[in-house]
């Protein structure tokens, strides 16, 4: 029998590593690329649905800008914006924004209410839908909304332009609801036959249906 020396056991070693390394690379090789195929087929798959829901929020951004754009330029709007700028008290004409709004917000329950604010910053007519579906007229609370961002961002944009803020909590009275009601707002300044400004159409748009499924 042969005597186990260092050497033959350094023999037998530099064997062993000789028949394994090799086996050993391409097993790590395989299992490498194999995992990296999965990982970029994973991420390709990934990517697509991210930019198809990003299409989607976007579309639905749109489709939210167009109706205020819509509110904006409808007939009931129009013979309001001229009567704020004669200064005419015409029930009848706020009737029937008032009717519009209510009309829009039924069948738009993404939305959480509509305004529209004076050139001084004062909420002349608020509509919001309830929490039984039926929109119903808000009573002003009289803050001045100058001092906020979606009425200054209007006030500056040029006719048929659309603000649209970062997301914030929905507040009543100046608190914050609870539990949370996360809103986006749009705003366009409403501008008279003559080209002069004389307020703000504002809507708040609820942010959970934007980013999922829940309407048409």
């Amino acid at each position: 029998m042969f005597r186990n020396s260092p050497l033959q056991r350094k023999l037998i070693f530099a064997f062993v590593l000789v028949l394994l390394i090799p086996t050993g690379i391409i097993a790590f090789y395989s299992i490498n690329t194999a995992s990296s195929t999965l990982v970029g087929k994973i991420s390709s798959e990934e990517l697509r649905s991210v930019v198809t829901e990003a299409d989607t929020i976007q579309s639905r951004l749109i489709d939210t800008e167009n109706d205020v754009v819509f509110l904006a330029q409808t007939p009931p709007t129009r013979r309001y914006v001229a009567a704020l700028e004669n200064k005419v008290t015409d029930q009848t004409i706020v009737d029937l924004e008032i009717a519009l709004f209510q009309s829009f917000l039924k069948r738009s329950p993404q939305y959480k209410d509509i305004s529209i604010v004076t050139l001084a910053g004062r909420e002349v007519i608020h509509v919001a839908n309830s929490d039984n579906g039926t929109p119903e007229i808000v009573v002003p609370e009289g803050t001045n909304q100058s001092g906020f961002a979606y009425f200054n961002q209007a006030v500056g944009s040029l006719a048929g332009q659309v603000y649209i803020s970062d997301y914030e909590l929905n507040r009543t009275s100046g608190k914050i609801d609870q539990p949370y009601v996360p809103i986006i707002r749009y705003s366009t300044p409403l501008y008279t036959d003559n080209g002069t400004i004389v307020g703000v159409l504002a809507l708040k748009a609820l942010l959970k249906p934007l980013l999922e499924d829940k309407f048409s």
